[in-house]
Parts: structure tokens; sequence; C-alpha cells
């Protein structure tokens, strides 16, 4: 999943003035798998994508997916 992550501040939500975080583009993988008629989540990863690293890309220039809809999803 594609995702933006909006601005945060860690550890307790003020800003310090140099803990800001986020604000990125995630590329989000999640593992999920039915047992029982249940969907259970097995694994998850997330990637930040930042522009700045795109010059060190080896696969050269990759295109982003298309923002996650949850409208379009089927449960099989």
């Amino acid at each position: 999943m594609y995702c933006h992550v909006g601005a945060f501040y860690p550890p307790d939500g003020i800003d310090h003035g140099s803990n800001k975080e986020g604000d990125d583009d995630n590329l989000l993988t999640l593992v999920l798998v039915k047992k029982q008629g249940n969907w259970l989540l097995t694994a998850a990863q997330n990637t930040v994508v930042r522009a700045s690293a795109q010059p060190n890309n080896p696969v050269g220039k990759v295109s982003l997916p298309e923002p996650f809809d949850p409208v379009k999803l089927v449960d099989r």
C-alpha cells in the first residue's frame, strides 16, 4: 500500500524544534492470512519513500503505485 504519513513529533507529540518525523510517502507491506473465516495480520513492513534517494536507485526511475483505496478491496 502506498500512503502518506503526515508530520508527527515523538516522543510526546510536542514540537521541540528538532524532533519532527514523518511528512513522507511510505510503502506499506501487509501479510494477512485467512484462518477459520477471519483475516489475521501476520506481518508488516513500512518503508519510507524518499525523493532525495531517487538518484541512487539502481533500478532507475520507478513509477509509484496508486494510493491505497479500501473501497476497491475484495474479500475472497
